[in-house]
């Protein structure tokens, strides 16, 4: 009787009680919540990773395209008035290097952000925000050359195909300083020296993958719904704040496509690793910015500086106000002299959603 006793009070034993069980599942709960919470990171990066690969393979490709586009690449036209006096008429490029007003002093200029269907008014480089279609030069004497959405898109859209486009790309534009002058003043001396261009270009190229939360109709596929005339997204979005919004129709009345930015950063040197690094600091602390700060730092997030140099975040710093960012390659402190002599804070140029590649074209005639 003992026995039974005892094998009875170590059958009980053996099992779990309910209240066992339960801090199981608690344990359990918690640890799958870290995982959670972790997989979206995961997924990002091993996106911007494998963006960045298909990047390089995009970026050349885009290179050949605007160095061969038969009407950027047109030769200028000289044409005679009624009186025998020669005109020379520009095309291609030197619709903007040909334009005085255009990159004075060769800055980067962003594009010229135009209402819907209005077409460009002012020198250089132009954007339709409500669909996406850029413009070389103004719709002044010598006209402006359009470069649809569909020519941007990569892959690009073809009708029958079934493959579907993945990434669009944008530019600015200035002017390659060919040298420098002395200014003389009206006594005959000379002073400071300025600089002087020719007709060379750069541009920043940027590819950006196509916002993946995108809705297409049933039967239409995406390239049908980027390039339809009465299109109701864009591939790149952003709110009235200029964030990001990944669904290709923003938060507003109207799609509004996300153009090239810049801001003005300051460079700091870290006391513990004497690298240097960004404090994202805007010179006038522009309110449209502080939204879009959380995007710019970013790891990951490429830029080009005011020379033409594209640097890429390969560290964050949180732990500090305001954030500070490693970059590669690093960022010169004195990067911008003003007229005076003064050092300027650094301006660079960036897109609110991270870029696959961010690449400098040079464009001689």
């Amino acid at each position: 009787m003992n026995t039974n006793r005892s094998s009875s009070m170590v059958h009980r034993s053996a099992g779990f009680s309910l209240v066992e069980v339960l801090i199981a599942i608690f344990v359990l709960a918690i640890g799958l919540l870290g995982v959670a919470a972790v997989f979206p990171a995961v997924v990002r990066q091993q996106r911007t990773a494998t963006d960045a690969v298909q990047g390089i393979s995009i970026q050349r490709s885009v290179e050949e395209l605007l160095r061969g586009h038969s009407e950027l690449s047109e030769a200028n036209v000289t044409t005679s008035d009624a009186e025998g006096n020669q005109l020379l008429s520009p095309r291609g490029w030197a619709l903007i290097a040909g334009d005085a007003n255009f990159s004075r002093g060769g800055d980067w200029a962003a594009a010229n952000e135009v209402a819907a269907g209005a077409g460009p008014s002012a020198p250089g480089i132009s954007l339709d925000t409500a669909n996406g279609d850029m413009f070389v030069g103004s719709n002044g004497a010598f006209g402006s050359i359009r470069i649809p959405l569909a020519e941007r898109l990569i892959p690009r859209p073809s009708s029958g195909s079934s493959v579907e486009p993945r990434f669009v790309w944008d530019f600015i534009a200035r002017r390659v300083a060919a040298g420098e002058k002395p200014v003389i003043r009206d006594n005959g001396t000379s002073s400071n020296f300025s600089k002087y261009d020719d007709d060379t270009l750069q541009l920043a190229v940027f590819v950006r993958r196509i916002d993946s939360g995108i809705r297409t109709p049933g039967g239409r596929s995406l390239g049908d719904v980027l390039t339809a005339d009465n299109r109701s997204v864009v591939p790149v979005a952003e709110d009235r704040d200029g964030r990001p919004t990944f669904d290709g129709y923003g938060r507003g009345t109207a799609p509004r496509y996300s153009p090239i930015r810049t801001t003005n950063v300051s460079v700091v040197r870290n006391a513990d690793t004497q690298r240097w690094m960004l404090n994202v600091v805007t010179a006038d602390q522009a309110t449209s910015f502080a939204a879009l700060r959380p995007h710019f730092e970013q790891l990951g997030q490429k830029f080009v500086d005011s020379r033409g140099m594209v640097h890429e975040v390969v560290r964050v710093n949180r732990d500090v106000s305001p954030v500070q960012l490693t970059i590669d390659p690093a960022l010169a402190s004195g990067l911008v002299i003003d007229a005076q002599g003064a050092v300027m804070s650094p301006e660079v140029y960036f897109t609110s959603q991270v870029p696959a590649s961010v690449s400098v074209v040079t464009i001689r005639r």
